[in-house]
C-alpha cells in the first residue's frame, strides 16, 4: 500500500536541512532515503476507526502480538526494543488525550520504540522498519524537533487495520 511519493527535488531538501543541522553526509544520505521510502507525514493520518471504545478493545486486542512484533523487531536490528508499559496506554490518559485534541482518535494507544545510541545507527534502523511493519506514516523529529525539542524518528504502523505509533 502506498500512501505518499517523493521526489529526487525533496530528497535533495531533506539532504541539505541534514547536513544544515550538522549531520555527517552518510547520516544525511540515510535520512533523506527514509524520508523517501516513507514520505507520508504522521499528521496527515487519522485512526481508521471512528468508534472511541472499538479502537481502545481493538488496541487491547492486538497488544500482544504488537509487543512480539516490537521485540522481534529489537532482535533483527540489534538494538533493545519495548513496546508500552502494560502494553497500552491507560485509559484514563487516552481520553485525556482524546479531549484535548479536538475529539481525534490518539495514534499511540499502541507504541513501541528502539534505543539506538547514534544518529547512523538511528536512521540505519529506520531503514529496515518497512521490513518489519506496514509502515502508515513517517516524521524525521531530529531534522523537524517537537516544540518542546524532544528528537526521534517518528513511525506510525498498520497493526492489524489499527494505527500503531
Amino acid at each position: 500500500m502506498t500512501y505518499g511519493s517523493s521526489s529526487p527535488d525533496r530528497q535533495g531538501r531533506v539532504f541539505q536541512q541534514a547536513t544544515a543541522l550538522g549531520l555527517t553526509g552518510e547520516v544525511a544520505q540515510l535520512c533523506a532515503e527514509v524520508q523517501r521510502r516513507h514520505p507520508t507525514d504522521t499528521g496527515s493520518v487519522l485512526q481508521p476507526e471512528s468508534n472511541f471504545l472499538e479502537l481502545y478493545a481493538a488496541a487491547k486486542k492486538y497488544a500482544g502480538a504488537f509487543q512480539r512484533q516490537v521485540q522481534a523487531f529489537g532482535v533483527q536490528v540489534g538494538f533493545p526494543a519495548f513496546s508500552r508499559r502494560g502494553n497500552v496506554k491507560s485509559l484514563d490518559r487516552t481520553v485525556e488525550k482524546y479531549q484535548w485534541a479536538d475529539r481525534v482518535l490518539p495514534l499511540d494507544i499502541l507504541a513501541g520504540k528502539v534505543v539506538v545510541p547514534s544518529l547512523l545507527g538511528l536512521y540505519q534502523m529506520a531503514l529496515q522498519v518497512g521490513d518489519a511493519f506496514e509502515v502508515v506514516a513517517y516524521r524525521d523529529r531530529v531534522r523537524r524537533p517537537q516544540k518542546i525539542g524532544y528528537r526521534d524518528l517518528h513511525f506510525i504502523v498498520n497493526v492489524q487495520g489499527h494505527c500503531a505509533e
